[in-house]
């Protein structure tokens, strides 16, 4: 009971959220915006380990054998993430099954003082069923940023200790060999991201 209420709540706000979702990328740092854009013209990927929302350790080779939709953010983000998983996992859901299988959406925190394994269990299971979310230690975070060339910073705590945190916005897609394919920007269709993913898929 208490999952579907989350679930309902999430996707309530998406309507909502597409609208500050859409502001926020366009006010974002310039810096985020230039490391998303080079990031087709550098090497995005690369070594990890992390720890999934079961407890497990996992790397780049856990990501291995099917393309895989990767999105940094943070679960207690009030808008852009919740908005973004769900067009992600509208997008996939809106493949003929045997594509939909070979896409792995993924959820990679950039806050791990919050985002704990018990938390993220929660979180990624009301968006998609196969949602794996990544936590790790700081360091650890950090390591997989750089890897994807992901931009993150907590911003200034309020009076009650809450904290936003600025972070790049894109979906990143993998091939099943562990290489970049391809950036889906936020200005995308749930649409328009289900083409290009029937298109990479075949």
């Amino acid at each position: 009971m208490a999952m579907r209420r989350l679930r309902r709540i999430l996707w309530g706000l998406v309507p909502l959220a597409a609208i500050a979702g859409a502001a926020s990328w366009w006010l974002a740092p310039e810096r985020t915006v230039r490391i998303i854009e080079d990031a087709t013209a550098v090497s995005v990927g690369g070594p990890f380990t992390m720890i999934d929302h079961r407890g497990r350790t996992v790397s780049e080779r856990t990501l291995l054998g099917s393309h895989a939709l990767i999105y940094f953010g943070y679960t207690a983000c009030p808008d852009v993430c919740p908005t973004e998983l769900g067009r992600m996992a509208a997008a996939i859901d809106a493949l003929p099954e045997a594509l939909a299988a070979r896409v792995r959406p993924v959820f990679v925190t950039v806050d791990p003082e919050r985002d704990t394994v018990a938390v993220l269990s929660d979180y990624v299971a009301a968006f998609h069923p196969r949602m794996l979310g990544l936590t790790g230690t700081p360091e650890q975070v950090n390591v997989i940023k750089r890897r994807y060339h992901v931009y993150s910073r907590a911003l200034d705590r309020e009076e009650d200790g809450f904290y936003f945190v600025d972070h790049s916005t894109v979906l990143i897609l993998m091939g099943p060999d562990g290489r970049f394919v391809e950036l889906l920007r936020p200005q995308l269709s749930v649409d328009e991201m289900a083409a290009r993913l029937r298109a990479r898929l075949g």
